[in-house]
């Protein structure tokens, strides 16, 4: 009897001494799989591009002791393959981030590979660091333009 409440005496002062965020829920998980398909109009790279995007995501939602979101991840496969429409030349991709939301799980942080549009408009794909600001953002790495490694 001793060393069981001896035992339960550890095991309470033990959680006791544990940080907050150790206690903290695990974070809400949400799988979604997606495809889209569809066409750029010519005014986006001078022709018609296609694309066809497909990828399995799961974001993983952080919540406080009172159960309000604080950040959030999404990670997973996604590829993407553009097509010129009038020389049927195509290119695949992978796309898939990893993406890092706030609180209001707005999109502040992308990280790996992800398409975008640049500032001129024109198709890109970035790798490297990008950190987003309301749509706008800053990118630290390397952009490759869909549009002109697909017009020949």
């Amino acid at each position: 009897m001793k060393r069981l409440v001896a035992s339960v005496f550890v095991a309470l002062a033990s959680i006791s001494i544990v940080p907050p965020h150790a206690l903290a829920a695990e974070p809400e998980r949400t799988t979604v799989s997606f495809t889209d398909e569809g066409t750029f109009p010519a005014d986006v790279c001078g022709y018609a591009l296609g694309y066809d995007v497909e990828g399995r995501v799961t974001m993983r939602i952080f919540h406080d002791e009172d159960g309000v979101p604080t950040r959030a991840i999404t990670t997973g496969p996604i590829h993407g393959t553009f097509t010129n429409d009038e020389t049927g030349a195509e290119s695949t991709f992978s796309l898939s981030g990893p993406g890092f939301y706030d609180g209001s799980l707005t999109l502040v942080r992308g990280t790996g590979n992800w398409a975008s549009f640049s500032g001129e408009g024109d198709l890109v794909i970035t790798s490297g660091d990008a950190t987003l600001d309301g749509g706008a953002g800053a990118l630290d790495g390397h952009t490759r333009s869909v549009c002109a490694s697909l017009a020949g």
